[in-house]
């Protein structure tokens, strides 16, 4: 136990018993070391800075704490201190020093203190000194996310408030140096706070533009929070916020790219109308070069893109749909956009549709091939309707569009011509079954042969269009032949569900080793294996990881589940 010796000596006779066990503290115990810092605490809150003589503070903590220091943190420095006499404390600290003070590992303690301490601290010079000479200190990592969302918020304050007074170099050096460490812990409330929301145009423009830089980096849901903030600062009035015809340089109508950049992929219409309320505005900003250079790089909801396009089309019902950004191209169905359009300049549109629209599937977020919307399906009928006469250039031509194709236009192309568009109409995602059985049906009368490998894989998505009763009398030794082909497979996973079933049963038909046909039935099919067939004489590897019903999951249960202690391994 180490005595309270300090709160009752005079300041120099208990820096002389501090400066003393200072001079022994290599010999002491770790604990009776904290057990003094403790008591020289005790003594200086005891009565605050009773020791303490309008010098440095930096040296009055050196002088009064000695070897102790170390054991110093934010919150036992600065509750040492009164609340009315910070500010006079806070200017003895040179920037330097309370760089080497904060940037203690361990140090910071408390968020809270942090921030007022921050805050607080002399002028934006001292503080922009002290920002570069600290932000060199702890490029280490050594600052925990409390940490730095804190620092974020001091320095924000600070940066906000002495925009008046920052030309632009200065704003740039705030936002792409001093507060770039700190960016990613920016929120919502930050940006919505009472200070951000005064920040003139121009400065605020820089901050989207520095946010924008960082968007790819972000996760989905900071891009979602910065937004929120973004859009309560634009959505006050004047509308649209910060523009002004009038003004030398407010008056751009790069206002998408100005404001929001790729933060539009987070806005709604809704949120588009409460930016801004006037149409013609809207459309003068549509048509602005760098805000269109913007669109091609977003994912539009469908809702704005085809706000978009007849907005663009509205007073310009000639416009070039090939012009349009890739992000609009592929909302045109609805419009007028090709009404007169002949057959080369439908193809060039749709050239430039299966190159954007499909490539970058921008109707939907699956994954899944053969899943297609209704806006795709619309808009491939739409263009697919222009033609009359189908020759194999010309379906080669249409790529994925063909999936636009109706049944009195498949009826009316010539088998020969469909065989030999076939590994282009193979490769089309989204067939529905009338099509791919009118399509099929077309071949087998003209004599294609289903019954062999290669033309098997070469009907592609077409394979669920072949009918059950020839599926049936198709050699199983073909089945197993193409059961390794990864496009076939995601193709027959596609097809009706008698197609799929068939097939699994008609590879297990007549093979010597029924076992090893189970272990590569792919996981799409696994789920038409008969209960019967999956015997004991299975591992846990051949079955994990495959899609089967609860009758087969029984099965394993019995025979392979109950032999395994640990279920993390197991599939769902």
């Amino acid at each position: 136990m180490v005595p309270s010796v300090f709160v009752t000596e005079s300041c120099n006779g208990s820096q002389i018993i501090i400066s003393t066990l200072s001079s022994i503290k290599p010999q002491l115990d770790t604990n009776v070391q904290e057990a003094i810092y403790r008591n020289i605490l005790t003594s200086v809150k005891a009565s605050l800075l009773r020791c303490y003589r309008n010098g440095s503070f930096i040296h009055y903590l050196n002088n009064r704490f000695q070897n102790f220091s170390e054991f110093l943190t934010l919150t036992d420095t600065f509750l040492q201190v009164p609340h009315n006499q910070l500010v006079e404390v806070l200017n003895t600290i040179k920037p330097s020093e309370l760089a080497d003070l904060l940037s203690r590992p361990g140090f910071i303690d408390d968020s809270r203190i942090l921030i007022t301490v921050l805050t607080t601290y002399g002028s934006v010079q001292n503080l922009v000194t002290f920002i570069t000479d600290f932000n060199q200190k702890v490029r280490d990592g050594r600052l925990t996310d409390d940490n730095q969302a804190a620092i974020l918020k001091a320095f924000w304050f600070r940066f906000a408030t002495a925009l008046t007074e920052t030309n632009d170099t200065e704003v740039d050096e705030w936002l792409n140096v001093r507060l770039q460490p700190y960016l990613p812990f920016i929120t919502t409330e930050l940006l919505a706070s009472n200070i951000t929301l005064l920040i003139p145009c121009l400065p605020y423009r820089k901050i989207v533009r520095t946010l924008n830089a960082r968007y790819n980096k972000m996760t989905a849901s900071k891009r979602k929070e910065i937004f929120r903030g973004i859009k309560i600062y634009l959505q006050r009035d004047p509308k649209p916020k910060c523009y002004n015809a009038s003004h030398p340089v407010l008056n751009s109508s790069a206002w998408f790219v100005n404001y929001l950049g790729l933060f539009m992929n987070q806005m709604s219409l809704t949120d588009l109308h409460f930016f801004i309320d006037n149409e013609t505005k809207l459309q003068e900003f549509v048509e602005n070069p760098e805000n269109q250079a913007l669109l091609v790089k977003l994912k539009l909801s469908t809702e704005i893109s085809s706000f978009f396009v007849n907005l663009l089309l509205k007073n310009n019902p000639d416009l070039n749909v090939t012009s349009l950004p890739n992000s609009l191209v592929c909302f045109i169905h609805g419009t007028d956009a090709f009404k007169s359009f002949d057959e080369q300049e439908t193809l060039a549109v749709i050239e430039k549709i299966n190159e954007v629209c499909w490539r970058i599937s921008p109707f939907n977020d699956t994954s899944s091939a053969s899943f297609l919307s209704d806006d795709s399906r619309k808009l491939s009928i739409v263009l697919v309707s222009k033609f009359g006469n189908f020759s194999v250039n010309l379906l080669n031509s249409l790529g994925q569009t063909a999936v636009g194709l109706s049944l009195s236009q498949i009826s009316s192309i010539d088998g020969n011509i469909l065989q030999e568009a076939l590994p282009s109409l193979g490769e089309v995602k989204g067939w529905n079954l009338g099509q791919a059985k009118a399509i099929v049906a077309k071949l087998l009368k003209d004599g294609f042969q289903v019954n062999n490998t290669q033309n098997l894989l070469k009907l592609g998505s077409l394979v669920s269009g072949i009918p059950s009763s020839t599926f049936q009398r198709i050699d199983p030794g073909v089945f197993t032949a193409v059961i390794t082909d990864p496009t076939f497979v995601e193709n027959i996973g596609a097809a009706p569900q008698p197609i799929q079933f068939i097939y699994v049963l008609q590879m297990l038909k007549n093979v010597a080793d029924p076992l090893t046909t189970v272990k590569n039935i792919p996981s799409v099919l696994a789920k038409w294996v008969p209960p019967v067939m999956l015997t004991s004489n299975l591992n846990l590897s051949d079955i994990n990881n495959k899609q089967w019903d609860p009758r087969q999951a029984a099965v394993f249960f019995g025979s392979i589940v109950k032999n395994h202690n640990n279920y993390d391994i197991f599939s769902n």
